[in-house]
């Protein structure tokens, strides 16, 4: 039996950023959506203490979100 071939099709920017640390922040938006991911220089010291990433949306629109990556994906309703 083939494997089953998904093309990942995708728009991308990076932004570098610093407080205190540099970092970065790679964005991709795909049609289904969007990804991002945080990136550090290798620095053995980096100690990170809470995520406390936020989104703004308009109320009543669709979701779908996972926990982790390549958890299971749920769509909900947003309220607020």
């Amino acid at each position: 039996m083939a494997k089953k071939m998904n093309i990942n099709r995708f728009n991308e920017t990076l932004v570098y950023l610093s407080n205190n640390v540099p970092y970065n922040i790679r964005i991709r938006a795909y049609n289904e959506g969007i990804a991002f991911r945080y990136g550090f220089k290798e620095n053995k010291n980096i100690h990170i203490k809470g995520e406390l990433t936020e989104f703004s949306l308009p109320p009543k629109v669709n979701v779908w979100t996972s926990v982790r990556a390549q958890s299971e994906i749920k769509k909900c309703l947003w309220l607020s």
